[in-house]
């Protein structure tokens, strides 16, 4: 893969001419080609291997042409945690939201097309090489009562059908527990079998005041007793109206509050938190470095192929967010307090630490003129694995835990609390980070309705999931 030689920096805070030594040829050490090929845990197929040989060359090309020098070692160390770094096309968060799957006129009384599923499929499917994941937003708006079975017969086929050629996909709801999730229900739990689909989507169920009234009651035994059974089903406390446009992202960076516990060393609060300003400096850093590569990609036309879809307006820098993500809060708050964060020590610890990264992050918005948000997105546990395992190299007289950080701003695994204490405790943080709340699937499904109305109604609790 050949390139032109670069002699331009992007590091400005080097006095060096050049921010990195830039290379003439990408190249896949020698190493990680026979660690890929010679596996003896894994099983890939010709075309998975070569998938993964242009993801090691493309992290080599994000290492020299994307970020900075300072960034990448700081990414290296696993002070932070860059997500698309071996794909800087590769959009980890897409909320899709075609034009012709709100209109009104896209869904008559009749039978729906199905040329036009098709070709909404085949629009959708040009994404794979391209988006790790998407979201059918508000697909239950415009469904009149009659029309919700076949319309979600139609697209439940064709998400099973073809769940090995699409990135992964979540259906949002738009409205409350009602008709819609009635058929819904029906539909799941006729094709949650292993001889009917391939693969049925994620369901984001949203939930306000009214969805816990009484003629609402049977619908929500209904979702909740689905959610126990399929695991594919998250409740959303929804407080405000969902947005018409959604933002797109180019992914999200990982904070590593653990290491930045273990750099101030036991009870220094105030180091420790001077470390998470200067992590989350170098996390701004990579957006920055991203969101210049990306603007440079539109300016110079390489991004025209988007200029024809029904999403394109999506991709506008003013509807640009840049995800900051936390990892191991609960770790780093008990090496701090050498309290939990189920007590009074490790609580205020923890509520100030999300508090100082909320001021951290408006401040760095108005700065940048970016919009930065506290989040977790990520589903995939690699980033705590990844964190742990460059600590105990660094901090080996620390790092004596041998369970993965913590994602998210949620209690440790073996914090001794009751699923209400538990809803109580993480529901507050959501304050600071929406996030996820995990539950377990042996709740009694009696039980389920009302803890998520005990969540909705007494906490900042963003989302249920039950895993």
């Amino acid at each position: 893969m050949k390139r032109k030689n670069s002699t331009s920096s992007k590091d400005t805070t080097s006095s060096h001419p050049k921010a990195l030594h830039k290379e003439k040829y990408l190249c896949v050490a020698k190493e990680a080609l026979k660690n890929l090929i010679y596996s003896k845990t894994i099983s890939l197929t010709a075309r998975e291997i070569l998938s993964q040989i242009a993801s090691l060359l493309l992290k080599g090309y994000s290492i020299q042409e994307v970020f900075s020098k300072n960034t990448i070692s700081e990414h290296a160390r696993g002070s932070i945690h860059i997500y698309n770094l071996s794909n800087p096309m590769k959009i980890f968060w897409l909320a899709v939201m075609p034009e012709k799957m709100l209109s009104d006129n896209f869904f008559p009384q009749q039978k729906l097309q199905e040329k036009e599923w098709i070709q909404l499929w085949a629009e959708l499917g040009n994404l794979q090489n391209f988006a790790e994941q998407y979201t059918l937003c508000n697909i239950d708006r415009y469904i009149e009562a009659k029309a919700s079975e076949n319309y979600l017969e139609t697209l439940l086929i064709l998400v099973s059908h073809n769940f090995h050629t699409l990135p992964h996909c979540t259906l949002n709801l738009y409205k409350q527990p009602g008709i819609f999730t009635d058929a819904l229900v029906s539909l799941y739990s006729q094709m949650d079998k292993e001889n009917k689909r391939g693969f049925l989507p994620a369901v984001l169920i949203p939930l306000a005041k009214e969805s816990f009234e009484k003629e609402k009651e049977k619908t929500l035994e209904k979702i909740c007793h689905l959610a126990l059974i399929t695991h594919k089903v998250s409740f959303q406390n929804h407080r405000e109206e969902v947005p018409e446009m959604h933002p797109w992202s180019l992914g999200s960076i990982c904070l590593n509050l653990v290491q930045a516990a273990y750099k101030a060393g036991e009870g220094n609060l105030n180091v420790f938190w001077q470390e998470v300003r200067e992590s989350f400096s170098f996390a701004v850093r990579a957006h920055l470095d991203q969101k210049r590569f990306m603007l440079n990609l539109i300016k110079d036309g390489y991004m025209n192929f988007l200029a024809d879809s029904p999403w394109n307006k999506i991709y506008k820098e003013s509807n640009a967010v840049f995800f900051v993500e936390i990892c191991g809060l609960a770790e780093s708050t008990l090496f701090l307090s050498k309290q939990t964060m189920a007590e009074e020590e490790g609580w205020e610890i923890a509520v100030q630490t999300l508090a100082y990264l909320c001021e951290l992050a408006r401040s760095s918005s108005a700065k940048h003129g970016i919009n930065l948000i506290l989040c977790d997105l990520d589903r995939d546990e690699k980033t705590a694995h990844r964190f742990l395992k460059l600590d105990k190299k660094h901090f080996p007289s620390y790092s004596n835990n041998f369970s993965e950080y913590t994602k998210g701003p949620r209690m440790n695994a073996l914090t001794n609390l009751n699923l209400k204490e538990r809803i109580q405790k993480e529901g507050e943080l959501h304050r600071y980070i929406p996030s996820r709340i995990f539950l377990m699937p042996d709740i009694p499904k009696e039980d389920l309705p009302s803890l998520l109305q005990y969540a909705y109604e007494e906490t900042h609790a963003f989302e249920i999931s039950i895993v």
